[in-house]
């Protein structure tokens, strides 16, 4: 296949066979669409197995994360018991969480 049009990206229309190849009339089309490759960097990379991964590229992504900061810890959501106590002319507030006696 060969583009009919100049550009700085792959051209999605004006696409004509080149050379020597071979298309039935009955064929579909060429067709193109745009798709930017970071659109489905991860997609690609889990797709990928780890056998066919240059160890380059492994050993780039591990230490890549390797340089990640640390994941915060995971939110544990804590019970708490508030008490009021009033008085006259003052409100007392007392307030524990679990765990503390």
């Amino acid at each position: 296949w060969r583009s009919t049009r100049q550009g700085q990206r792959c051209p999605l229309v004006g696409w004509e066979v080149a050379g020597e190849t071979a298309v039935s009339a009955d064929a579909a089309p060429m067709c193109l669409r745009e798709a930017m490759p970071w659109r489905g960097g991860g997609a690609l990379l889990h797709a990928t197995p780890m056998a066919a991964m240059p160890a380059a590229l492994i050993a780039q992504l591990r230490a890549q994360v390797a340089q990640l900061p640390p994941r915060p810890p995971a939110h544990a959501p804590q019970l708490a018991v508030t008490t009021q106590l009033h008085l006259p002319g003052v409100t007392i507030t007392i307030s524990t969480t679990s765990g503390v006696a």
